[in-house]
């Protein structure tokens, strides 16, 4: 993630508590808000997102 966003999303997995980042294919600009999704069973998706000191 940069100052202004991330082109990258996070996976969580509620079975082992680990979590997988990853680059988001075709996505060429820095997305700067922030979405989650549960599907139902075993993972949390995190999308986006804004860090302006990047912590």
């Amino acid at each position: 993630m940069d100052e202004y966003g991330t082109t990258s999303y996070s996976r969580y997995s509620l079975e082992d508590g680990q979590c997988h980042s990853a680059p988001m294919p075709d996505v060429d600009e820095p997305v700067t808000g922030i979405a989650a999704c549960y599907d139902g069973r075993k993972y949390i998706y995190l999308i986006g997102g804004y860090c302006k000191d990047n912590k």
